[in-house]
């Protein structure tokens, strides 16, 4: 048995759970979602509605895919990416001695303020990330399933196609608030 694929395939599976959880609690209030990543100070105000929804979209999309084992290595590298950003934005706000944040992590249902053991929990899930990404998604993995049958290859094959297309139908829709924002923004400025 081996020992270090089972490990890596429940790092992926804790990493997917965690992203999942989180997703769907700031999928639940958006907006508030938004108003905490707009109390982080970091972006231009008209930035703050589309990356949060964004962000929302990004954490699902990669818990699914972590869940199921597809692409595992640069699902985790993506993964790895979002926990730096967000490391990144606790660690300048705590820096400025903002320590009285909501951290916006779970959604307002487990909202809890950020500081140093918010940074080391974020720390921790960015090891789990990198293991996943230098050393593959490990046992219970789609892409380590071996799967033969035509139908089961048809219905890999139609997972990526799928989260195109939802990719695709989600970027539409930010564009559409993009440009409903910009004009807002404008017609503000005359």
């Amino acid at each position: 048995m081996d020992h270090q694929s089972w490990l890596l395939g429940g790092l992926r599976l804790a990493l997917g759970a965690v992203f999942l959880t989180s997703a769907v609690g700031k999928a639940r209030a958006p907006r508030r979602f938004a108003a905490t990543v707009a109390a982080y100070r970091l972006l231009p105000h008209g930035w703050v509605q589309p990356l949060a929804l964004l962000l929302i979209a990004a954490e699902a999309v990669i818990a699914v895919l972590l869940l199921i084992g597809w692409r595992s290595q640069a699902v985790a590298a993506s993964c790895a990416l979002l926990l730096v950003l967000f490391i990144l934005a606790v660690g300048i706000n705590l820096m400025r001695g903002r320590q009285d944040l909501e951290c916006g992590c779970f959604g307002a249902r487990l909202a809890h303020r950020i500081g140093l053991r918010h940074v080391a929990g974020q720390s921790a899930l960015l090891a789990m990330a990198l293991c996943v990404a230098f050393w593959g998604g490990g046992r219970l993995s789609w892409n380590d399933a071996g799967f033969g049958n035509w139908s089961l290859a048809a219905a890999r094959n139609a997972l990526p196609l799928t989260l195109a297309l939802a990719g695709l139908w989600l970027l539409l829709r930010l564009t559409r608030q993009l440009q409903r924002l910009l004009e807002l923004w404008r017609s503000g400025e005359k």
